[in-house]
């Protein structure tokens, strides 16, 4: 529910100037009758007698037809004239609280960390001001540091591509150079190397691919009934040789079975980018742990490894599009800076929830689920 605004310095001020204005005209109109009936009266007569040669009885006839008898249309033309004069002055209040709320509209779109100050009667419309200032802001940082760490992957992307072009391009050259003369095991080598490195170089393109479908479409989902505990193990299956190569086991404990709804595909992804981003960030020779678990209608599954400490300012932001912890980048662990982004927009189209947390050299992954 949207708080309301607190005006009432405003409206008390506003009440206070009406109400000045009211008793004033009223005085202005009680002096005005006062004085035609009494000490202006005698005045306008004398006058008359004095200056225009009227006798005392015309004179007094004259103030009796032209003043007494019209005294109240006199009187409203008074009032007219000056409540007139009085608006004018009001209007002039009014507007400058405008020109304050221009003035600070004019801060909002300034290169400036400056607060907005306004006055006394406008403080709600300042605080509102200053939390769009704020939000103003940080979007800008947030855009900018976007925009930043796009270019960096790109730069990135752009070097990585190149070394195992490079690679496979240096290869071949040599192969057809030395057609005839290596031995077999010698051109199996090379041929090895190649396609280990066209590999690598698929994978690189792929992530551009990602890059510009997980940013230009949304994600459209065909769910139905999965067992994660089954989808877990045909993960843990596919990245068996990875681990071993590191000395790593991956090990699912908790639940036989628990089912979700949801698309297997998109799941799928989701389970591999987080293996792929446990084994590239855990020490060797450490267990990566998956764990399945229930809490009332929600499903939880749980990635967990040993790795170094992430601090806490950067659990958050490692969800993040293009985020990336290790800024020096390696073209062997880790990747464009996706994979968690893409599975946290995944996890969410499928009204769940996934956060990271790490203490102790522990990273723990978590993702809740619906299970209807």
């Amino acid at each position: 529910m949207t708080k309301k605004n607190d005006y009432s310095l405003f409206k008390r001020k506003i009440l206070r100037r009406i109400s000045l204005i009211i008793v004033g005209t009223g005085i202005i109109l009680f002096v005005l009758q006062s004085m035609a009936r009494g000490v202006a009266g005698d005045w306008i007569v004398n006058s008359l007698v004095n200056n225009f040669g009227f006798t005392q009885e015309t004179a007094f006839y004259v103030h009796q037809n032209l003043v007494r008898n019209n005294l109240l249309i006199i009187m409203m033309i008074v009032a007219i004239v000056a409540l007139f004069i009085i608006f004018r002055v009001y209007t002039d209040f009014v507007t400058s609280y405008f020109d304050e709320i221009a003035n600070g509209m004019d801060k909002l779109i300034e290169e400036t960390e400056d607060s907005i100050e306004l006055s006394l009667e406008m403080k709600s419309i300042e605080s509102k001001m200053n939390q769009v200032n704020q939000i103003i802001k940080k979007r800008e940082r947030g855009a900018k540091e976007a925009e930043q760490r796009k270019n960096d992957l790109v730069m990135y992307l752009a070097h990585d591509i190149r070394t195992p072009l490079t690679s496979i391009v240096g290869y071949l050259n040599l192969l057809q150079e030395t057609s005839g003369t290596l031995s077999q095991e010698q051109q199996a080598r090379y041929i090895d190397l190649t396609l280990d490195k066209s590999y690598r170089l698929e994978g690189l393109v792929n992530e551009f691919f990602d890059i510009t479908r997980f940013n230009l479409q949304e994600i459209t989902l065909s769910k139905q009934p999965i067992d994660v505990r089954m989808l877990a193990e045909q993960v843990a299956d596919e990245f068996y040789i990875n681990g071993q190569t590191r000395g790593q086991e991956i090990v699912i404990t908790g639940l036989t079975s628990l089912t979700v709804l949801a698309d297997p595909d998109k799941l799928g992804r989701v389970f591999t980018n987080l293996m792929k981003n446990a084994l590239a960030y855990s020490f060797e020779q450490t267990p990566i742990e998956l764990t399945i678990a229930q809490t009332g209608s929600d499903g939880i599954i749980r990635f967990k490894n040993q790795g170094p400490d992430i601090p806490q300012e950067m659990q958050v932001a490692v969800f993040d599009k293009f985020y990336r912890m290790d800024h020096s980048r390696s073209s062997q662990t880790g990747g464009s800076g996706l994979g968690l982004s893409i599975a946290k927009e995944i996890v969410l189209a499928h009204q769940g929830g996934i956060q990271l947390t790490s203490k102790d050299n522990w990273i723990v992954v978590e993702i809740c689920l619906p299970m209807h």
